[in-house]
Formats: C-alpha cells, sequence, structure tokens
C-alpha cells in the first residue's frame, strides 16, 4: 500500500545524463572547473562548439534548417526524438549552418555529429 510508481528514461552522453522522469525531461551535469582554471589550450571563452552533436541516442524527426541558413542564437536546429520525447537542440550562438551530416529519419548515436556551424564573428581573417 501507498507504493508509487515512476515511468523513468536514462541516457547518458560525455557531457551530461539525461533522465525522463514522468514526462518531465532534467539534465545532469557535472560541475566543471571556473573560467579562470581552465587551460589556455581550451577553445576561448565565447565560443561556441562547431560540431552540434546529438545529446542522446534517437531519431533525427526534423531538420529546421538547411545548409548555408544563417541562424540565430536559440533557434532551432533540429528535432530529436528519444525516449518518447521530442527534444529540440538550439544553436548556441548567431551561425551559419556549414554542413549537415545526417537526413530525417535517420537514428543517431549520443555524440554523433549532426550538423556543423561556422561563426563569422569569430573569424580572425583580418578582411
Amino acid at each position: 500500500m501507498g507504493e508509487r510508481h515512476h515511468l523513468v528514461y536514462i541516457a547518458r552522453s560525455p557531457e551530461a545524463i539525461y533522465l525522463h522522469i514522468d514526462g518531465q525531461a532534467f539534465r545532469l551535469e557535472p560541475v566543471r572547473e571556473s573560467r579562470e582554471a581552465r587551460s589556455s589550450s581550451e577553445q576561448p571563452a565565447g565560443q561556441a562548439e562547431r560540431n552540434i552533436t546529438a545529446p542522446m541516442p534517437g531519431k533525427i524527426l526534423k531538420l529546421m534548417v538547411r545548409e548555408g541558413q544563417q541562424v540565430s542564437a536559440g533557434e532551432g536546429l533540429f528535432i530529436l526524438e528519444a525516449m518518447k520525447m521530442e527534444n529540440e537542440v538550439r544553436a548556441p550562438q548567431q551561425a551559419v549552418v556549414e554542413k549537415i551530416h545526417v537526413q530525417e529519419g535517420e537514428l543517431v548515436s549520443v555524440g554523433e555529429v549532426v550538423l556543423e556551424l561556422h561563426y563569422p564573428e569569430n573569424d580572425q581573417s583580418g578582411n
């Protein structure tokens, strides 16, 4: 008597653990060292990752962009269906979609590169 049952799905990526508990999604990340403590060999502060990867295993339900398209920070890039939930992956900052590596309906693994972004404002070409 009084037992409660919960439907829980768990997925893991190199960056985080994803939980879906009774329809609510949670992302757990390890505590990172402060920016001051990071070595100079790491990517500079404010520069986003070029490769956008699948945060968990699933199916690419919808590609919301095309190659060559400019995207704003927070704009949806693709929808990944995982554990019966739709997860929208968004652009970390303003960028141009350089290359798309997958097609709609394709199954992807955690960490698999879905698309590549180019950040024009980070160009150091001097032009």
